[in-house]
């Protein structure tokens, strides 16, 4: 149900976004969610779009919180150290790592290594692993 509501909530600010911008706007546009947030006007909220930023962090939260806990899982399982310490030693990482994140352009160097990551640990690392399996199967056997 989570992941239903989540796609639901992404499908439904796709399709708004759509509709609001125009072709052009949405090329120029950094964040057409924070945007469209920016057109609500409430009396007694002077910012809509805090109380948005703040609700998206619930839908995002708990993908972050699931990463922590399976890189913390692994640690333990790898080099058999608590969970709990590495829980703390990866929120420290990760705290210092963000505050060297200040521009846009930072945030977009990012994001493109972290795409680049990302297909070599879809694409390449299977096959990897794969080969790894099957030398060890033979020289064991």
């Amino acid at each position: 149900f989570g992941l239903l509501f989540s796609t639901i909530i992404y499908v439904a600010l796709m399709i708004v976004a759509i509709i609001y911008f125009s072709g052009m706007q949405l090329e120029r546009t950094i964040w057409a969610t924070l945007s469209l947030f920016k057109i609500v006007r409430l009396p007694f909220i002077e910012r809509f779009e805090y109380v948005a930023i703040t609700y998206w962090m619930l839908i995002i939260l708990p993908n972050l919180i699931f990463y922590m806990w399976s890189a913390c899982r692994g640690i333990k399982r790898m080099f058999n150290i608590e969970e709990n310490k590495s829980v703390w030693f990866f929120s420290a990482i990760i705290l210092i790592a963000v505050q060297f994140i200040v521009t846009r352009t930072q945030v977009n160097m990012i994001n493109d290594y972290f795409a680049k990551f990302a297909f070599y640990v879809v694409v390449c690392y299977p096959f990897v692993l794969y080969a790894t399996a099957w030398l060890r199967k033979r020289v064991s056997s």
